[in-house]
């Protein structure tokens, strides 16, 4: 009886392993491969997706949440629809900016008033920088979609600084005036560029101090002329907010005068 053939173990290489054949993948498990090396977003948790948010620096998350709007229209309205409810919010809170307005007075009038003039005249160009400050800090809270009493408040603020810049005596206010550039001014008109229409209808009634704003708010930029303090801009501001009619005033006085020559002219004929 012939002797069966024994199977034939595999092979053992040189250091003693077995060599084995791997398996082949089947078409089905491949493209399971592929799909979960590229990753299936139902399968990341809130807390994953959360955490490398947080990892990313501000332009990279504000990049990716722009691509997913563009490519999400779901993704755009909820973005949209939490935009809404904060332009809401904000146009319904009123922010207070008097404590600036305080702070100025303090830094012109006060806190170096026991110094000498020359050590008023070297501490001049640190009390202007920190008037500086708090303008730019005004203007940075201020937006168009912010209530008529927060834009009014910063408006009062910085025409209050402007004041305290004015009358500040001493060496230190006359070394401060003369270090007014075109920016604090710039700080003032941009607050003032944010009024719309309605709001410029709401100014005109305004009341400060028993009299009406503007005229209130026309004293001081009369102040700053006096003082050649063109850099403070307050003409530019005013003219914005009575909305050019100024402007409009001296065409039509114009007018009227063009009318009465002509009718001059006409009865001389």
């Amino acid at each position: 009886m012939a002797a069966s053939n024994p199977k034939k173990r595999s092979r053992a290489d040189t250091l003693g392993n077995a060599t084995v054949t791997a398996p082949q993948a089947t078409g089905t498990e491949r493209s399971g491969a592929t799909s979960n090396s590229l990753g299936n977003p139902a399968q990341h948790s809130e807390a994953d997706i959360t955490q490398w948010l947080k990892s990313l620096d501000a332009e990279t998350q504000q990049r990716l949440f722009t691509a997913a709007a563009l490519r999400h229209p779901d993704v755009a309205a909820s973005i949209k629809e939490k935009y809404d409810h904060k332009m809401a919010r904000e146009a319904q809170k009123v922010i207070v900016f008097s404590q600036y307005s305080s702070d100025a007075s303090y830094i012109l009038n006060d806190k170096y008033s026991h110094l000498s003039g020359s050590k008023q005249y070297d501490k001049a160009f640190n009390a202007g920088s920190s008037i500086e400050k708090m303008l730019r800090a005004i203007s940075y809270a201020v937006d168009e979609h912010h209530s008529f009493g927060t834009k009014y408040n910063a408006l009062e603020a910085i025409r209050a600084i402007f004041d305290e810049v004015i009358s500040a005596g001493d060496t230190l206010g006359s070394e401060v005036r003369k270090n007014v550039d075109s920016s604090w001014g710039e700080y003032l008109t941009g607050i003032c560029e944010l009024f719309d229409a309605d709001d410029l209808d709401r100014l005109v009634v305004k009341m400060k101090e028993g009299e009406l704003y503007l005229d209130f708010f026309a004293k001081t930029a009369k102040e700053a002329k006096g003082y050649c303090l063109d850099g403070l801009q307050m003409d530019e501001a005013l003219d914005i907010l009575l909305g050019g009619e100024d402007e409009e005033g001296d065409e039509d006085e114009d007018e009227d005068v063009q009318d009465e020559d002509e009718d001059d002219e006409d009865e001389d004929d």
